[in-house]
């Protein structure tokens, strides 16, 4: 991959980060989980069982947000890497939660689709 199409794979990646930070902000996590994440989608962490597909990522999500996680802030200045149709991204997030900023170091695994790059894995730690 040249210098170029990783800069335009990184933009994309950001964009859908972005979109993610504002669908979580929105509080729908079903619409979140139905346009970020593909179909049978794994989000895991540490003290997290394997969040396997749409449904459960959504549900995941709504329990955060009410036991008081209210905003993800995602830094993915770290350049993405790409195979054919997959690529990966290490990222750094900040989640707001319960009145406290909670850092997390996550591996995101990318799948271009026909609906553009969607989340395949999304693997995170606390790092504080």
């Amino acid at each position: 991959m040249n210098a170029n199409d990783n800069a335009s794979l990184a933009k994309e990646l950001r964009d859908r980060l972005d979109y993610f930070e504002e669908a979580f902000a929105s509080g729908d996590m079903k619409a979140l989980a139905d346009t970020f994440y593909t179909e049978d989608a794994v989000v895991e962490g540490r003290g997290m069982s394997p969040q396997v597909g749409r449904r459960a990522i959504a549900e995941a999500f709504e329990g955060a947000r009410s036991a008081g996680l209210s905003r993800i802030k995602v830094d993915s200045s770290e350049p993405p890497r790409m195979s054919g149709d997959l690529a990966y991204q290490f990222i750094t997030n900040d989640n707001d939660f319960a009145g406290q900023t909670e850092v997390h170091r996550a591996l995101i695994v990318w799948r271009r689709t026909g609906d553009g790059w969607m989340c395949e894995v999304d693997f995170f730690t606390p790092v504080q």
